[in-house]
């Protein structure tokens, strides 16, 4: 039995092992056509800047939250109002982006 749980990683599978000191194995295979290419524009995005210019964009003044409906405003207080110290603070900070950033590719690089 272990106390803390842990990921071990090898060429082909990993291994999750639980605070209980149960196994589950996830083999790897090979990566699909699709999963290549889109490996390939993500990639590409990144290193022309992706994040950073949602970052950039994100700080401009003019993307403030009274652009957003009432509904997502909704949303976003149900969703800050639930992070701790502990847990949320990422998925809080990706939904932010997710409804606040204008980039019409951002759906087709994330789905395509």
């Amino acid at each position: 039995m272990t106390d803390t749980p842990r990921l071990e990683v090898y060429k082909d599978h990993s291994i999750l092992i639980t605070e209980d000191g149960i196994k589950e194995r996830f083999d790897e295979g090979g990566q699909s056509k699709e999963t290549k290419k889109r490996l390939v524009l993500i990639k590409n995005e990144l290193e022309k800047g992706f994040l950073v210019n949602i970052v950039e964009e994100c700080r401009h003044p003019s993307h403030t939250a009274q652009l957003l409906s009432d509904e997502y405003m909704k949303i976003l207080r149900n969703l800050v109002n639930s992070v701790t110290s502990e847990v949320g603070r990422g998925v809080v900070g990706l939904a932010v982006l997710q409804v606040t950033t204008p980039r019409p590719n951002r759906a087709r690089l994330l789905v395509s």
